[in-house]
């Protein structure tokens, strides 16, 4: 369970399989993120570079290649193969954080989860706040900071994390 980043060579005799859950990746000389965190959620396999195999126990298959991502459904038991869809899969690894034309309200659950803190807003719904911007292993407060500067916001701590309002000048 987890989320891991592999870098594997290709090797005809010795081929590297992952078990997942329900599910295996065959690696065919590749880079790839694995993000598997509670057998009830979607197992996601991204490719950077090369090429796996994706299945699941009901023999169903994808091959994926560089840009694309695998979605195994575990309610289905169903393997979609679409374009990576977050461009900040790799964040937990690079630290390297990206927002383009990004909402207000994704910006806050992408940075609850890459610093595993509650990060919510409370302003008008009216109120169109959009993010363009590149933080590079910062830490929150400074993130936090920046953001509520960028968009003349207010930051409020609490015991559960951070809250962004609107300021009341």
């Amino acid at each position: 369970e987890g989320e891991a980043y592999f870098e594997i060579a290709r090797n005809e005799q010795k081929p590297f399989i992952i078990q997942i859950g329900e599910t295996s990746v065959k690696v065919l000389g590749t880079a790839f993120n694995i993000n598997y965190k509670d057998p009830l959620d979607e197992t996601v396999i991204s490719v950077t570079h090369g090429k796996v195999s994706f299945s699941n126990d009901k023999g169903q298959s994808v091959f994926l290649t560089k840009g694309e991502e695998g979605v195994f459904n575990p309610s289905d038991l169903s393997i979609v193969k679409e374009p990576i869809s977050d461009i900040n899969f790799l964040s937990w690894k690079t630290g390297i954080i990206k927002f383009e034309d990004f909402e207000l309200s994704k910006v806050c659950k992408i940075l609850s989860k890459h610093y595993d803190t509650e990060v919510s807003m409370d302003v008008d719904p009216d109120t169109s706040l959009n993010l363009n911007t590149v933080f590079d292993n910062q830490e929150l407060e400074e993130v936090l900071a920046i953001i509520a500067e960028t968009l003349d916001l207010d930051i409020e701590k609490s015991d559960n994390g951070y809250t962004l309002h609107q300021n009341n000048k």
